[in-house]
């Protein structure tokens, strides 16, 4: 059964449904701001800093306006 947890990792589901019992896993996120770092070459203050991947994608989130 497909849940859609692809972001939003549970620390603990339920084995037989699938459904989620407990919190979240944030530190699994991380690696959505390592990875592109690792691949750089650079350490993680680097997305972080003025014109690095995350300010750019801040930017363009403010840029873009809210969507609902």
């Amino acid at each position: 059964m497909v849940k859609g947890y692809t972001w939003n990792q549970p620390c603990i589901v339920q084995a037989a449904t699938g459904e989620r019992i407990g919190g979240y896993d944030y530190y699994q996120n991380l690696m959505l701001w390592a990875l592109p770092a690792a691949l750089a070459g650079e350490d993680l203050a680097a997305p972080c800093a003025p014109g690095g991947l995350v300010d750019r994608i801040i930017a363009a989130g403010r840029e873009a306006g809210p969507t609902g």
